[in-house]
């Protein structure tokens, strides 16, 4: 029903409101294999708290380009995504390159991260920051290039010199 539909700018943590990981509020979060609206807003409440402030509290300045989403809405993402459940984040880091921002968040949450991936395709690059409680993925850290590995256990500069913000 939709009073139990949460505002885009309702907080889901200290400093972030839910439109920051909707696309701005353009993506309703909706059911998703077995997963309701609430366990969805629920995992992104837990990201919010234990990715992103973290990382803000250090003073690092970010963008997040990507959190929930629907399947479709990235061409090539699989229906098991941890977008699709709100259990991830993609990132720019603002004033550095993204293998800069991966040197420099990597010591502060992903000891926890599910998922700790720096990836290039256009631009400069971004990180993927999965988080699930206590969860760890088969690949939990990697450069990604074009949306296959490049390396595995490591972070490669593949744009050198190329910052975001």
């Amino acid at each position: 029903s939709s009073d139990l539909v949460p505002s885009n700018d309702n907080l889901v943590s200290k400093n972030f409101t839910l439109a920051d990981f909707t696309q701005g509020g353009r993506r309703r979060l909706q059911p998703h294999m077995g997963k309701t609206e609430a366990d969805i807003l629920c995992n992104i409440v837990k990201i919010a708290e234990n990715i992103c402030e973290p990382i803000r509290a250090a003073g690092i300045r970010f963008n997040i380009t990507s959190c929930w989403r629907r399947p479709g809405d990235a061409p090539g993402s699989k229906a098991t995504s941890d977008h699709n459940f709100g259990r991830a984040i993609d990132i720019n880091v603002l004033g550095m390159s993204a293998y800069e921002g991966a040197q420099k968040i990597y010591p502060i949450v992903g000891k926890i991260a599910k998922q700790f991936l720096l990836e290039y395709a256009s631009g400069p690059g971004w990180l993927h920051i999965a988080f699930d409680e206590g969860n760890k993925h088969n690949l939990p850290l990697a450069t990604f290039r074009n949306s296959a590995v490049y390396a595995r256990n490591t972070f490669i500069d593949l744009k050198p010199r190329v910052r975001a913000g």
